[in-house]
């Protein structure tokens, strides 16, 4: 980020860690909780997209 390169990351990743590091202050803000009414919800993965990187490692779609 010094160098001008940006930071990137998602949900527990990136404002649900080091609490006690002030970390908070590089993000913006941290993770409190889930908001009321906060539901699971399925992923459904697509068969042709099995080979990304980012799901690789993931079971094979049904």
């Amino acid at each position: 980020m010094r160098a001008g390169t940006g930071l990137a990351g998602w949900h527990g990743g990136i404002v649900d860690c080091f609490h006690d590091h002030n970390y908070h202050l590089l993000t913006g803000g941290e993770f409190a909780m889930h908001p009321p009414g906060f539901h699971d919800y399925t992923v459904h993965l697509l068969p042709e997209r099995a080979d990304h990187p980012v799901i690789a490692s993931l079971p094979a779609p049904r």
